[in-house]
């Protein structure tokens, strides 16, 4: 559904700019926006429609143009198995069967959040990839090679964690802590990035805006 989603993202935002591109084209050797915009005069025609795709195109760029869904799908997306984790990890904390405390088990569960979010924005680069490669490569192929490179990575990430943990016990300490800061920081990167639109709306995204 994801992959649908992007790929539906990039065809529809490709397809606007098109639309509009031809339209103006249109406009101008036809003289039809003195029909759209009777009021104007004959020099205010092209300026009135030129901000008139300028406000569409943002719109466009708004919904589709990130390459990111709404924040709220992501977080709708993530918060079950996230909470889920946690259920279990108070249940554990409660019996205790390892003997870790429970702040021990309450640390332990903010590896979940880092990963759980990382493998949902590995899933919007598949679905990215996926739309700018559709005519050349099958979606069969570019699905399966994205989580062969994605799940080792999450793999990479968590075994720093476990390797901090089983080293200097379970218990708060500076380098678990560290550890679990590191992942975070991986997963905070990417996703200021992907919504930079959102932080710097007047500058178009602390990164250069983008449409997939």
């Amino acid at each position: 559904m994801i992959f649908k989603f992007g790929l539906l993202s990039a065809v529809v935002a490709r397809w606007s700019i098109a639309i509009l591109t031809l339209v103006r084209s249109c406009f101008v050797t036809g003289n039809l926006c003195s029909r759209w915009f009777p009021d104007e005069s004959a020099e205010g025609h092209l300026d009135k429609f030129d901000e008139l795709v300028r406000k569409e195109l943002g719109f466009v760029q708004e919904i589709l143009g990130s390459g990111a869904p709404h924040f709220r799908y992501v977080i709708a997306n993530t918060a079950t198995p996230v909470l889920g984790i946690f259920c279990h990890y108070v249940y554990m904390a409660v019996n205790d069967p390892f003997d870790w405390t429970v702040l021990g088990w309450m640390i332990g569960w903010f590896q979940i959040p880092p990963l759980v979010l990382l493998s949902f924005w590995e899933m919007l680069l598949c679905w990215r990839i996926g739309a700018r490669f559709y005519s050349r490569v099958p979606l069969w192929i570019v699905l399966p090679f994205c989580m062969c490179v994605g799940i080792p990575i999450n793999n990479l990430l968590w075994f720093q964690y476990a390797v901090m943990k089983y080293t200097f016990g379970f218990r708060f300490n500076w380098p678990v802590a560290g550890s679990l800061a590191f992942m975070w920081v991986v997963v905070v990167i990417p996703y200021v990035r992907e919504y930079s639109h959102l932080l710097c709306p007047k500058r178009g995204g602390c990164c250069t805006a983008r449409i997939s």
